[in-house]
């Protein structure tokens, strides 16, 4: 029972959205080189169509050429900035757009000029398939461009790519197997070239089943005749997620060859219906050491699980150890996909630590149930001594996709009772770099489409973390604010190469970070040669821990947790040094592992994976506060999508930026200098911290001196709806420190062949019915945390809002403040006004000081009397 439970809050109009304000919208080039300038430059590239097109048999002269414009072989569109509604318009002559990508800013090709204040181009990509009606209609189009002449009704988009159009050429070779890619594939070829070696082939996503097919085809015939064989095929077609592709085993020595000349005739790199060759996903997870802890730590076993309480949660990951003494009767293990026999129960550790946390929390800092809720285990993942992998025989996509299809679709679905999906695993070879990886958007439109919230670990870099122009005497005898700078500094310069593992990239799913925490600390012991990182005063990320941002520069990741006090160990590297996490077991969160069951064996686990668990367990405790007897729903069956949007909105409500954060700030101040304005400081900051630290007690219990309040809308694009906070009436003229956070959690669905992937994009703001600002002391209150252009990008929507020092204006009995949520579009088209938007809204209202009267009680009145006006 909470001392005071979340208040229930409910919307009291709708209408429709007024416009808040300037949108960052990508820029344009200031100028562009004009239709005649632009016949010289694409000359090379279009002359040969349109010849071509001239001939007796066009499409045999095109295609005998593979770096040629040809009838079903894909095409890039290379544009100096996105076109608005270019999809739409392609869409007029029968183009499918497959993929829209944003490149790397490139230095302005001959004849434009960048944007105002800008000293680059950010080029976007168009890839499409074109039929040949498709490039007769182009070459017409183009004409009808060279001669000056207006644009036909519909296709001024058309005319937009034409004068921004940087380079039109054929997907090749240098697109399908890109710099990084190549380099990920060559660490894994085996030395013996008959070995064999594991690539992933993704075949373009088209909607037409038929042509997918006959492209897959295609692929595993050239795959054959490289003396490769298949050994998974994959075909998921759904509404708004298409994947296909196959999993093949190729002799290293055929693998070397493409690797050295992708452009070679007949290679897998040529085939025309092939997007992307990839290396196997592989996803893994970190192993936990098998020292269990000693005789005297020994813990007594805790209370037992109801075992008639629902399966709220599905753990993915390898198979946990049901009979031990502390998971017993609070997990069910369903082996969908026969992996049980492959995993020896010896290994087992990281499913039965995951369990563990998730069911107990830290066995020495908590032990005590959840509350209300079982886990239902699916292993998807392989034990072993080195960690768990998953099968080397399978595509990791389709494992996933159908793990989640038995758990919730079907007559008998195993888990129907099921809202959050637990995956503390990661592709360490997927390291986010703008490409949202299939598995993320297999999770963004599983949550959208069925309301399920995954919590994903944002994984562990074990890279060692390079220390320039340091050496390892002078970091081990640095006093501890020295030696912290030094790894933020080192962190930083890295950051690029240390981003978020796939799929913790994705929108709509809980990205967990890791703290360098330990929930039942134990006295610390010099050791030579460690230093431990962070403290119960000084919360710092584990050094391990991936960093943000995500898709178009969203907040990533969500929140931090802990993970278990990292001990850093120096090594030297010539005139740098190197650091990297110790393996000893002295730190780390207490968790259930193998060993004689009689004994309850326990060990300690630390970095992402952890973090993660606890965070599904803060979940799963919030979720039985929602509908407790003294809770905002009681007795309610909430159904899941709204369980999972509510502890969704509660996590990032309950999450604040920790003691310390603001030397990270000064970091980055230091670091960008006179850059600052383009790259702001906060972003630097919270790529690193997300919407802070969670205390799961904020998501279950008010503040102090507060109150929290959460509910429920459904909205569609440019409508809003009004909600309003009922304000304590003896706060009226205080002098008193006050604070407001107010967060939304929503489902966005995604256009997975646009850049700009988000398709749904919600915000509060503080207007009334009229459109317009109160004039209450309100909107003059800072804002702290997160950039708030950094808060549009994503699915979760968060500000924090704090005043200190001035008085608060009289008012009345029944004031409130409006709190309008409003929706738009993300770009053009991908929003249809008949798609409902489910949302949470949760806030927390806080005053400071010492008072005398119950401002929790005072809020809930007025809610009650509020409600009763209105029948």
């Amino acid at each position: 029972m909470t001392d005071r439970p979340l208040l229930r809050w409910t919307e009291v109009s709708r209408g429709q959205r007024t416009p808040s304000g300037r949108r960052n919208i990508p820029k344009k080039p200031k100028s562009t080189p004009g239709y005649t300038r632009q016949g010289q430059r694409l000359a090379s590239r279009i002359d040969p169509l349109v010849r071509a097109l001239d001939g007796d048999q066009p499409a045999i002269e095109l295609k005998a050429d593979p770096r040629s414009i040809a009838p079903e072989r894909a095409l890039v569109f290379e544009t100096s900035a996105s076109i608005q509604n270019f999809a739409r318009a392609a869409r007029t002559i029968g183009l499918e757009i497959y993929a829209e990508e944003e490149g790397e800013a490139i230095a302005a090709p001959d004849g434009f000029e960048p944007a105002e204040g800008e000293d680059k181009i950010s080029p976007v990509l168009y890839a499409t398939m074109p039929s040949m009606p498709v490039l007769e209609r182009f070459r017409q189009l183009w004409r009808q461009y060279q001669r000056g002449q207006n644009e036909p009704e519909g296709l001024k988009p058309w005319w937009d790519m034409f004068e921004m159009l940087i380079d039109l050429r054929p997907w090749g070779p240098e697109d399908r197997l890109p710099t990084d890619i190549r380099g990920a594939i060559e660490d894994r070829i085996p030395f013996n070239d008959d070995d064999d070696a594991f690539l992933e082939l993704e075949v373009w996503p088209s909607a037409n089943d038929h042509q997918r097919r006959q492209w897959r085809e295609e692929v595993e015939a050239t795959t054959a005749v490289m003396g490769g064989r298949v050994l998974d095929r994959s075909s998921i077609r759904l509404e708004g997620f298409i994947y296909e592709a196959v999993l093949v085993a190729v002799p290293a020595g055929e693998l070397r060859r493409l690797i050295a000349d992708p452009y070679l005739a007949g290679g897998l790199a040529s085939v025309d219906g092939l997007q992307f060759i990839l290396p196997q996903t592989i996803a893994q997870t970190e192993p936990i050491s098998n020292e269990l802890l000693q005789e005297e730590e020994e813990l007594a076993e805790g209370e037992a699980f109801d075992e008639d309480a629902p399966l709220r949660a599905v753990l993915l990951d390898g198979v946990p150890v049901a009979a031990h003494p502390d998971l017993d009767g609070g997990v069910v293990v369903e082996d969908v996909h026969d992996i049980e026999r492959v995993s020896p129960v010896a290994e087992r550790r990281h499913g039965t630590a995951m369990a563990s946390l998730i069911l107990r929390g830290d066995l020495k800092a908590d032990g005590v149930p959840v509350r209300d809720s079982r886990i239902l285990s699916v292993p998807v993942l392989i034990d072993g001594p080195n960690g768990s992998r998953s099968p080397q025989d399978r595509l990791f996509v389709d494992i996933i996709h159908t793990a989640l299809a038995e758990c919730f679709l079907g007559d008998e679905p195993l888990s129907p009772d099921a809202f959050v999906v637990n995956l503390s695993l990661g592709v360490s070879e997927q390291r986010f770099g703008g490409r949202i990886s299939a598995l993320a958007r297999l999770l963004d439109w599983w949550s959208y489409h069925h309301g399920v919230l995954f919590v994903v670990s944002a994984g562990n870099i074990s890279d060692d973390l390079i220390l320039r122009n340091q050496t390892a005497m002078v970091l081990e005898d640095a006093d501890v604010e020295t030696h912290d700078e030094a790894i933020r500094r080192a962190l930083a310069e890295a950051a690029f190469g240390r981003t978020l593992l796939s799929p913790s990239e994705a929108l709509n799913v809980l990205t967990v970070g890791a703290t360098s925490t330990d929930l039942a600390p134990e006295p610390f012991v010099e050791q030579d040669g460690l230093r431990r990182y962070g403290s119960d005063e000084v919360i710092r990320p584990q050094v391990s821990s991936a960093i943000g941002l995500g898709p178009a520069k969203a907040l990533k990741p969500d929140l931090l947790m802990p993970g278990g006090i990292q001990e850093l160990r120096v090594l030297p590297a010539g005139n740098d040094c190197r650091v990297r996490s110790s393996e000893t077991q002295r730190t780390g969160l207490v968790a259930a592992s193998i060993g004689p069951l009689e004994i309850s064996p326990r060990t300690r686990s630390r970095g992402t994976s952890p973090a993660a668990a606890l965070t599904t367990r803060a979940i799963l405790q919030a979720a039985a506060a929602l509908t407790e007897d003294e809770g905002p729903f009681p007795g309610l069956e909430l159904p899941r999508i709204d369980l999972a949007l509510a502890t969704r909105a509660l996590a990032v409500n309950g999450a604040i930026w920790p003691n310390g954060w603001d030397t990270f700030e000064e970091d980055a101040k230091q670091r960008l200098g006179k850059d600052r304005t383009s790259t702001p400081v906060k972003d630097q900051v919270a790529k690193v911290f997300g919407y802070g630290v969670l205390e799961p007690v904020r998501m279950a219990d008010g503040p102090a001196n507060g109150a929290t309040l959460i509910g429920f809308g459904t909205i569609r694009k440019d409508q809003s709806r009004q909600f309003e906070l009922s304000l304590p009436p003896s706060l009226s003229g205080q002098k008193l420190p006050r604070m407001l956070r107010v967060t939304l959690a929503w489902f966005s669905p995604a256009a997975p062949t646009r850049a700009l992937y988000r398709c749904a994009a919600l915000e509060a703001a503080c207007i009334n019915e009229d459109g317009e600002e109160p004039k209450e002391w309100f909107v003059r209150l800072k804002g702290v945390g997160p950039d708030e252009n950094m808060m549009k990008r994503g699915t979760v929507w968060s500000k924090r809002l704090e005043k200190s020092i001035h008085t608060t204006p009289a008012y009345g009995a029944d004031a409130f403040i409006p709190i309008r949520v409003q929706c738009r579009e993300v770009g053009s088209g991908g929003l249809s006004p008949d798609d409902d938007i489910r949302f949470a809204i949760a806030a927390s209202f806080e005053v400071e000081g010492d008072i005398r009267f119950d401002v929790y009680e005072e809020i809930k009145e007025a809610i009650r009397l509020r409600v009763a006006r209105r029948g």
